[in-house]
């Protein structure tokens, strides 16, 4: 169990007024701000489905029914199988908020059909058969939070670099002397060599792959090649539920996750009150490396906090859930849900389509002035709520993200953990679809930052000081 932990501070604290940001520093700020300034992004039109509040209630029944695990079925017969997938599918048309999303060319009847089809062809039916056949036909979901077993269908994307930097020259990319022309397949090198903020003049070679490397292979211009090692980079852990402390006077915080309000209410406030505290510096530093995301209210309600708006961000969601229906309260009286059903309906501001579905829209059409100079450290392990609260402080002015591309689990939710009646294969999907520009972001990718680099801290350090 993590600890809530505020670290005593050494020696003399620096009062704000004595805090002084360095021009470089502040230049740099407003570049990233210019920037962005520039930038639009179309968001892609929600998907339209015919929903029966009937069938939504019939599906949830089936799926608070069978909340609670059990021990996983050695054996199967053929026709538990059949009914498990019967209900599975059902369950997904009706609960799943990405369903229409994914629902091209009716994706779901054919993956059914071929579940059911192998079902018949499997010899020996077991569960370990059983779910293997439901992830290779689900498969086409591209939801980072849609899991079976606990497991993602593909899968995260990782993060290589190299310890050799490169050198830009007016005719392009040197490795040790020589000029590169492709490393492996990508010709267009800027698009995996970023420019090292740590050491002028130098580039480090950054790739977000879903493919397990150990070595990249460098070609050069007189038709020369040499095998590079690689290495993933290394995660960023929070041992400590919350970490505060000042760096050169500046207020910092490392969270590990967005703490659900309900259930972590210590750990919540105290992460929500550093929103005021940055509120009132001159510059700030959140720490969102290795935050697994969680309660998206509160980091909605960090951002309202620090913003003291309700504008802001480049996304919009969709939300599968008749909020408005007294029954709904009924049904999930009994369950132990992390969020309650009147914190989501408050603190969102939803705009209901039909009886099933709403949506909030966030589209930023201007930056918004933002006083305080925010550094945002992020990287793969920075997911899902803690994305969210990186895309609602894109819009703010003086806000610059230092690290790599986030964790990329964007599209969907977590809503319910259900254990098939027969087999108890575990299905854990969401009831929430939110799109985004890819230009932008992309599920798998993550969102990338202003500025790369593997050292976060130290760079943070160098900006206030230099």
């Amino acid at each position: 169990m993590v600890v809530l932990l505020s670290l005593p501070l050494q020696g003399c604290r620096k009062k704000q007024d004595e805090v002084k940001i360095p021009w470089k520093t502040e230049q740099l700020a407003e570049q990233i701000d210019q920037t962005r300034k520039t930038e639009a992004y179309k968001l892609p039109a929600m998907p339209k489905e015919k929903s029966s509040l009937q069938k939504y209630w019939k599906a949830l029944d089936y799926a608070l029914e069978n909340q609670h695990a059990s021990s996983p079925s050695r054996t199967l017969t053929k026709k538990e199988a059949r009914e498990d997938t019967t209900a599975l599918f059902a369950m997904l048309k009706e609960l799943y908020g990405c369903y229409a999303y994914f629902n091209q060319s009716d994706a779901f009847a054919q993956a059914e059909e071929a579940v059911l089809q192998a079902i018949e062809r499997i010899r020996e039916l077991d569960y370990t058969a059983y779910r293997s056949c439901i992830r290779t036909h689900l498969r086409f979901l591209e939801d980072q939070h849609f899991l079976i077993d606990q497991t993602p269908l593909k899968r995260p994307m990782v993060t290589f670099t190299m310890q050799d930097t490169f050198e830009k020259r007016k005719d392009g990319f040197y490795f040790k002397d020589k000029r590169v022309t492709a490393i492996d397949e990508e010709t267009k090198l800027e698009t995996v060599l970023k420019e090292d903020a740590l050491h002028a003049g130098r580039y480090v070679y950054y790739q977000k792959t879903n493919e397990q490397k150990t070595e990249v292979t460098l070609h050069f211009a007189k038709e020369t090649a040499q095998r590079q090692k690689v290495l993933p980079l290394a995660a960023h852990p929070s041992d400590k539920a919350i970490l505060e402390k000042e760096i050169q006077g500046v207020p910092y915080v490392h969270t590990a996750r967005m703490f659900y309000a309900k259930r972590e209410q210590e750990k919540a406030d105290a992460f929500l009150k550093t929103a005021e505290k940055f509120k009132d510096s001159k510059a700030a530093i959140l720490d969102l490396r290795g935050n697994s995301g969680g309660d998206l209210l509160v980091a909605e309600r960090w951002y309202r906090s620090f913003s003291g708006t309700v504008k802001g961000g480049h996304m919009q969601t969709l939300l599968k859930l008749p909020l408005e229906n007294p029954l709904l309260e009924e049904k999930f009286h009994a369950e132990d849900f992390a969020q309650s059903l009147s914190d989501l309906r408050k603190k969102e501001a939803w705009k209901q389509l039909d009886e099933l579905h709403a949506v909030v829209e966030r589209r930023s059409e201007k930056q918004i002035k933002n006083d305080t100079l925010l550094f945002v450290l992020q990287d793969d392990q920075t997911a899902s709520a803690a994305e969210h609260l990186i895309d609602r402080l894109h819009s703010l002015d003086h806000v610059v993200f230092i690290g790599t591309p986030t964790a990329g689990m964007l599209r969907g939710s977590s809503f319910l953990t259900v254990y098939l009646k027969h087999s108890s294969l575990e299905v854990s999907f969401g009831n929430m679809l939110t799109q985004f520009s890819d230009s932008y972001a992309k599920e798998y990718y993550g969102i990338e930052p202003d500025i790369w680099t593997n050292d976060a801290s130290a760079l943070v350090e160098q900006l206030l000081t230099q």
